[in-house]
């Protein structure tokens, strides 16, 4: 497995949504899963972020 150079936190998620989603950026978020190449972040109750981590394509993606 190859894991990408860029951490994935909370702080870097919440980021992303203050880009994107606006809306959404105040919901908690807490890492749910890690998988061989996605995590799993809960946002809220009732919505999920799923982030690829660990391709070598990983940083060009987010």
């Amino acid at each position: 497995m190859t894991h990408t150079e860029i951490e994935i936190t909370a702080e870097l998620v919440r980021d992303l949504l203050r880009d994107q989603h606006p809306d959404l950026a105040d919901y908690s978020v807490k890492l749910g899963a890690r998988g061989w190449d996605n995590q799993l972040w809960r946002l809220g109750d009732d919505l999920a972020v799923r982030l690829p981590w660990a391709t070598q394509d990983a940083d060009a993606l987010l």
